[in-house]
């Protein structure tokens, strides 16, 4: 089989299915835009796997993290001391009410993506950085301890914009803002921290872990396609290897190329055996953690309840 053949097939795989699919979605008027699933390109299929599981990790993650704060929701008025104990409860309350809202889904959407984007490419990103300040600053007596210095920096730099560009976004931190002398100056601290956990967990119960895992049911959905994509591959990429009258580079490319799409096809046909069990808990523990946040929030919201009366006695 003659390269620009066989080849071209491999990389391009079912470009005009694909192209089928994103005319019938576009054929009719539509509320929102249709995309066509990527289940068909083999680079998208032999990444699949990685990217079904990555999906899953970060979903457990997310929810991992808003149960270790929510553990602490009933302590939050105790770390505050001296203060307006009305207006604490009704900054409590804005910051619930905010983290089911458009603008913090928004905000939460771009910090996860850029966070995304650093883990995905922490070495990779860290070799450039280092080694264009290590060559920038060689010739001013640096040492090779600067480009790791930098690095670390720019992604703790990255951090604290994130965390700002949240809070911005986010009403419960203006009116922490502009109630400093009311809250209590020493105060303000506990109650940002207090306000992005409270945001953060209601974001997960109401938005976070349900967009999670709709977007894993989809990736669910095309288990199959990315097999059946993954299958044709591997039979393209074999006939190039087979083929006496390819050039030896060529078949190089095809064997590095074929033992990815093999690699792929075991995983997905691995996580196929509980792909459907798996779908069927991350529904269940969508579902467990908005009830679990409800109960945790009604006992944070008791405890400056309290703090409110027992604050109003004594006046």
């Amino acid at each position: 089989m003659p390269y620009t053949s066989a080849m071209r097939k491999w990389q391009l795989g079912l470009s005009i299915g694909g192209f089928a699919l994103l005319t019938l979605a576009c054929g009719g008027r539509q509320e929102r835009p249709q995309m066509a699933s990527s289940a068909g390109r083999p680079a998208y299929a032999v990444d699949y796997p990685e990217r079904l599981a990555l999906g899953l990790s970060r979903m457990l993650e997310g929810e991992q993290k808003s149960r270790q704060d929510m553990e602490e929701f009933p302590e939050y008025s105790g770390k505050l001391n001296d203060t307006d104990w009305e207006l604490s409860l009704a900054i409590v309350r804005l910051a619930d009410e905010e983290g089911r809202g458009q603008a913090y889904a928004e905000s939460r959407t771009r910090t996860e993506a850029v966070e995304d984007f650093l883990e995905d490419e922490d070495k990779a990103l860290g070799q450039k950085i280092i080694g264009s300040v290590n060559y920038a600053t060689k010739d001013k007596g640096c040492s090779d301890s600067v480009g790791p210095s930098a690095y670390y920096s720019t992604k703790r730099g990255i951090a604290k914009q994130l965390k700002e560009s949240a809070q911005d976004s986010n009403a419960a931190h203006h009116v922490i803002k502009d109630n400093e002398d009311a809250l209590g100056k020493r105060n303000i601290t506990a109650l940002e921290d207090e306000v992005d956990a409270i945001s953060l967990a209601s974001y997960m119960a109401h938005v976070g872990l349900e967009n999670k895992r709709r977007e894993l049911q989809r990736m669910s959905a095309e288990a199959s396609e990315a097999e059946s994509t993954l299958n044709r591959s591997a039979e393209d990429l074999q006939k190039i290897i087979d083929d006496p009258n390819q050039k030896p580079k060529m078949k190089k490319r095809a064997k590095t190329r074929l033992a990815a799409v093999e690699e792929s096809r075991a995983m997905i046909q691995e996580q196929q055996k509980g792909l459907s069990q798996a779908m069927e808990e991350a529904k269940k523990r969508v579902e467990t953690f908005r009830t679990d946040y409800k109960t945790a929030f009604d006992a944070l919201e008791e405890s400056f309840e309290k703090a409110a009366q027992e604050n109003a006695k004594t006046k």
